[in-house]
């Protein structure tokens, strides 16, 4: 909603909604639309939090699902959900986000970009080459963006 309302106020450039066939699950926020202006909000709290996982789109319902595996392993997992890339970098520079250990982006497509949110030392679990046709979730899991997967590769870059 607060996509539309933005894209129908936008008259100085052009926009797009970038929507998706997926049946995914519904995103609790914990930071609620308001946060959306910023570029992004964090979907769960970043209190204590070892690690902190970017994504945008379908991506973010991966976060939360690696989240949770991480969770099982004791590891803390803020997700912050990032629709305006742009203006959440912009966001991130004027207020400090929270200290952790890692920070991650999850993109099914093209890295570049993401490292200016994580840093140099960050990790981006993405995808720069074409990809496959296929059933969606056939290919994510194909191409490594399954939970399971996702999860094994953050924990193993905090060791």
């Amino acid at each position: 909603k607060a996509a539309w309302v933005e894209a129908l106020e936008t008259t100085d450039q052009p926009t797009a909604l970038i929507l998706t066939r997926q049946n995914l699950e519904h995103i609790q926020k914990y930071q609620g639309l308001d946060n959306f202006n910023n570029g992004g909000y964090f979907v769960s709290s970043p209190e204590e939090a070892d690690t902190m996982i970017f994504a945008s789109g379908s991506e973010v319902n991966l976060a939360e699902e690696s989240a949770k595996l991480l969770a099982e392993k004791g590891i803390k997992a803020a997700v912050v959900s990032v629709p305006e890339r742009r203006k959440f970098e912009k966001y991130a520079a004027e207020h400090k986000l929270p200290e952790v250990k890692l920070r991650v982006a999850i993109e099914a497509g093209v890295t570049d970009g993401w490292y200016r949110l994580v840093g140099r030392d960050g990790l981006v679990i993405g995808l720069d080459r074409f990809g496959l046709s296929g059933k969606g979730q056939e290919v994510g899991e194909e191409l490594g963006f399954k939970a399971e997967k996702v999860a094994a590769k953050i924990e193993a870059a905090l060791e």
